[in-house]
């Protein structure tokens, strides 16, 4: 992939990431008006709960499978089956530990029952539409990603309106809005999976071996960034009320515009710099640091501009919930830090360091969940907001020493 097509790339994801977050988004104002403060805190922890269980059950398959992409003694196709097969086994497992602990996440979340075994469900799912996605990344057909992302969540928008909007169904119709989009789009992933010859499932040992060895010490990894973006909003719903979390939640989500640009850079930038550091020379070296400090900027500069027009986007998203302007701003701020961490911890991805990238992750989960526990007490709803903005500082301190130890890149010294 060359510059040029990394420009194209970004542009083309964040259209589609800004189409797919921006339509929900765009959702705001309706939801606000026909749900409570606490059916919102309600909507809010039932999305906490599938980002928790989508580590466990994806077991970060697509981060090993495009690792894996670029070695030449891999049969793809192989090592794809044994990987469906082990998140169908881990599904079965996790849905079956839902059922057993129901009643405990329904009275810790306020998650209605029915929901809480259709996670796992709806995580399995989604886990292998993202098989499609990162193939289309890998191979550069960043329209055909695009378009996939745009369509579910029209799917998704518009059973939303019909649920909620028409038939009152207040957070029940945008839980089924949110799993019918999924499985209705489901469909094609399953033909694009048969035609590629990926569709299945095997058991291949040594296959087996590498994705547990890289996808295993991601799931702390992965389930304590989960913590990172969801613990303030459990621990709000306990410490204040659903009628708290629900405003926190709709700021969270406002603050979110941030991480919807990293993560589109992230999409783009990921195949593309794998592809450098294959090849790498003091010349690729030196343009990687000046796309990441050029990238920072750019994201410093989107940072401040959110923070600038959160007031007039709450004008349209209904009085009560003007409390959570002044939260936005933490929040953005928290989101820059992450987007900063992503491109130091994408080195230790591409030497698989993966049990150190878990490690950082879980020791400032825990710190997140400390100052959560201590600000929230003082500082009410905002101290959660503080906490993640701090949080994010830590990781990315932590990400930069740690992977330019391991692998050193000439950010002060460029010839």
């Amino acid at each position: 992939m060359k510059a040029t097509s990394l420009k194209k790339s970004f542009l083309v994801y964040i259209l589609s990431n800004l189409l797919s977050t921006g339509l929900p988004f765009a959702l705001l104002p309706f939801l606000t008006d026909h749900l409570s403060k606490s059916d919102y805190g309600v909507l809010s922890n039932f999305t906490g709960l599938l980002s928790l269980a989508m580590p466990l059950i994806g077991i970060n398959f697509v981060s090993a499978y495009t690792r894996q992409y670029f070695k030449k003694d891999v049969d793809i196709k192989d090592y794809v089956g044994t990987g469906l097969s082990l998140q169908l086994l881990l599904a079965v497992f996790i849905g079956s530990l839902f059922l057993i602990f129901q009643d405990f996440i329904v009275l810790k979340t306020g998650v209605d029952p029915q929901y809480v075994y259709m996670a796992a469900i709806y995580c399995f799912i989604f886990s292998v539409s993202e098989i499609v996605l990162t193939n289309w990344r890998i191979e550069d057909r960043v329209w055909f990603f695009g378009l996939f992302r745009i369509g579910r969540t029209f799917v998704e928008v518009t059973l939303t309106l019909y649920f909620v909007v028409n038939l009152n169904l207040d957070y029940h119709g945008r839980v089924l809005a949110i799993l019918s989009a999924v499985l209705i789009t489901f469909i094609p992933v399953l033909v694009i999976l048969f035609r590629k010859g990926y569709l299945k499932f095997s058991w291949n040992k040594n296959y087996l071996r590498h994705i547990i060895r890289y996808g295993v010490p991601l799931i702390p990894h992965a389930f304590a960034g989960a913590i990172l973006v969801y613990s303030d909003k459990l621990i709000i719903t306990s410490r204040i009320g659903l009628d708290a979390n629900g405003v926190y939640s709709v700021a969270f989500q406002v603050g979110l515009i941030i991480a919807l640009i990293q993560n589109s850079f992230n999409l783009a930038w990921v195949p593309w710099f794998y592809k450098q550091l294959t090849s790498i020379d003091s010349g690729k070296k030196n343009k990687i640091v000046k796309i990441t400090y050029l990238y920072y900027i750019g994201l410093l500069i989107a940072t401040i501009l959110l923070i600038v027009l959160t007031p007039y986007i709450f004008m349209i998203l209904g009085k009560e919930f003007n409390g959570g302007i002044e939260l936005v701003g933490w929040v953005a701020v928290g989101f820059l830090f992450n987007g900063m961490y992503k491109m130091k911890v994408n080195y230790l991805f591409f030497i698989e360091k993966t049990s150190i990238i878990a490690a950082i992750t879980i020791f400032t989960a825990g710190i997140n969940i400390g100052l959560n526990y201590a600000l929230v007490d003082i500082y009410g709803v905002e101290g959660a907001a503080i906490a993640t903005s701090i949080t994010f500082l830590i990781q990315l301190i932590l990400g930069w020493i740690i992977s330019n130890r391991y692998y050193p890149m000439p950010w002060f010294n460029r010839n």
